[in-house]
C-alpha cells in the first residue's frame, strides 16, 4: 500500500513536471513571436518618425531654396531703383527668371534621387558653381570679354559635366566623374589662359570656380562609397 502511494506520487510529479516543461515551449515561441512583433512594430514607427523627420527637413530646404530664387530674380529690379547704370528690359529679366528657374528646378529633379546628405549636397554645390560660371560668361567674361574663346571653354565644361552625368543615370558615382571631367576641363582651360597671358586676373579667378566642380565630385565619391557599404552590408546574411 505504500509503496503504491509513492508511485502515484512519483507518477503524479512527473506528470506535472511534464505537462509544465510543455506549457514552457508552448510559451517561449509566444513570447519570442511576441517580441519580435514589438520590435518590428517599433522599427516601423522609429523609421516612420525619421522619414518624417527627413522630409520636413527636405521641405525647409526648399523653401530657403525658392525664397531664395525669388529674391534674386527681385534684385536687379530693386537696383534699377537705385541706380542708372541698371538698366534691365523685359528680355533681360525672362533670361535671368529662366536661369533662376532652370538651376531651382535641376536641383529639385536630381536630389530626389537620392536621401543621401552628400549627395544632395553635391548636387547644390554643382548646380551653383555651374550657374555663377554661366552668368559670369554671359555678362562680364571669366577672361577677358564675354566673347573671349575661353569662356565658350568654361561653357564646354559644364555641358561635358551634364552630358556625363545623364549618361550615368545620375547614379554618384558617375556624377563624381563628371564633375571631375568638368574640373579637369575648367582648370586646363583657365591654366591655358594663364600662360598664355590672355588675362591673368581673370585667369586665376576662373582657375578658383574649378574647386567647387571638385568639392562636388569628391561628396559624391563619398556618397557612393555609403550606398555601396550599405548595399554590400544588406547582403551579408
Amino acid at each position: 500500500m505504500f509503496l503504491g502511494i509513492i508511485a502515484v506520487s512519483r507518477s503524479g510529479k512527473w506528470l506535472f513536471s511534464r505537462i509544465a516543461q510543455d506549457l514552457l515551449r508552448t510559451l517561449r515561441p509566444a513570447r519570442g513571436h511576441a517580441g519580435a512583433t514589438f520590435n518590428h512594430t517599433e522599427g516601423k514607427a522609429m523609421s516612420g518618425q525619421m522619414g518624417e523627420a527627413r522630409e520636413q527637413r527636405r521641405n525647409w530646404v526648399r523653401v530657403v531654396i525658392w525664397g531664395l530664387a525669388g529674391s534674386l530674380f527681385l534684385l536687379p529690379l530693386v537696383a534699377m531703383q537705385l541706380t542708372s547704370e541698371m538698366n534691365w528690359d523685359a528680355f533681360d529679366f525672362l533670361v535671368w527668371g529662366t536661369m533662376l528657374l532652370v538651376a531651382c528646378g535641376t536641383y529639385e529633379l536630381i536630389s530626389r534621387l537620392s536621401p543621401n546628405r552628400r549627395y544632395r549636397a553635391a548636387t547644390g554645390v554643382a548646380i551653383v558653381a555651374g550657374f555663377l560660371t554661366f552668368w559670369i560668361n554671359g555678362a562680364v567674361g571669366m577672361v577677358g570679354d564675354e566673347d573671349n574663346v575661353y569662356n565658350l571653354l568654361f561653357l564646354a565644361a559644364i555641358a561635358v559635366g551634364a552630358v556625363l552625368a545623364l549618361v550615368s543615370w545620375f547614379r554618384p558615382r558617375g556624377m563624381a566623374r563628371a564633375l571631375y571631367a568638368a574640373a579637369a576641363i575648367h582648370a586646363g582651360t583657365a591654366l591655358y589662359a594663364l600662360a598664355s597671358g590672355a588675362d591673368g586676373l581673370g585667369s586665376v579667378l576662373a582657375l578658383c570656380f574649378a574647386l567647387p566642380y571638385v568639392l562636388a565630385g569628391a561628396l559624391f565619391s563619398r556618397s557612393a562609397q555609403q550606398v555601396e557599404a550599405a548595399a554590400a552590408a544588406s547582403d551579408v546574411p
